[in-house]
């Protein structure tokens, strides 16, 4: 399991992730995964957990019409169609990997009032949680409790303004195999709508 986080200020909206990405054995790794997904001008999405949750919703973002018109209630239907798919097909190896293994997103971006929502979801058990507005939020990789992970995150909010998502995966990256010392950030400006992603090492 991989660590994403989001955070929400006045005018922007922040993803963060690492870059690791494990196999199911444990036994080998690379540092080279994207696991935020750009959907258009206006939201992205960050995975957690088994990565093949990620496969399946790409495929089914695909045959979706008009994607840069998506909003974030768009993404909140697709991300339990997901589900549902894989709990149809739960005797499938993929998809019985996902309901297994469990997988958490967080969803950024503005919603069909044009406002700046970041929303968290999860696989847990097999079961969908359902998803909840956050102002901020972190998912810890296995090993780190989430007290622990969100101590880490507001220390470093609060030492690291202009680069918390950086120091956070560093520092967790330092103290737990599953999350590299790279990553990703996306940012948006809810004013300008212009958004950007950026790889750092």
């Amino acid at each position: 399991m991989s660590v994403i986080m989001a955070y929400k200020t006045d005018d922007k909206l922040y993803l963060g992730a690492d870059n690791r990405a494990v196999d199911v054995d444990e036994t080998t790794y690379r540092d080279n995964k994207s696991k935020i997904l750009l959907i258009n001008d206006n939201i992205a999405i960050a995975f957690a957990g088994c990565n093949k949750f990620q496969m399946v919703f790409e495929v089914l973002l695909k045959h979706k019409k008009d994607i840069s018109e998506l909003r974030i209630e768009d993404i909140l239907r697709l991300n339990k169609k997901t589900y549902r798919l894989c709990k149809l097909l739960r005797f499938n190896k993929s998809s019985k990997e996902i309901l297994q293994l469990g997988s958490q997103i967080i969803i950024g971006g503005i919603n069909k009032q044009d406002e700046g929502c970041i929303y968290i979801s999860a696989i847990s058990h097999g079961k969908f949680i359902k998803p909840l507005k956050k102002e901020w939020f972190i998912f810890t990789p296995y090993g780190i409790d989430l007290e622990s992970g969100c101590n880490i995150y507001c220390d470093n909010i609060s030492k690291y303004p202009n680069n918390f998502i950086q120091m956070t995966v560093k520092d967790i990256g330092k103290i737990n195999k599953y999350v590299s010392s790279s990553g990703d950030i996306w940012t948006y400006d809810i004013h300008t709508g212009k958004s950007s992603l950026k790889h750092f090492k």
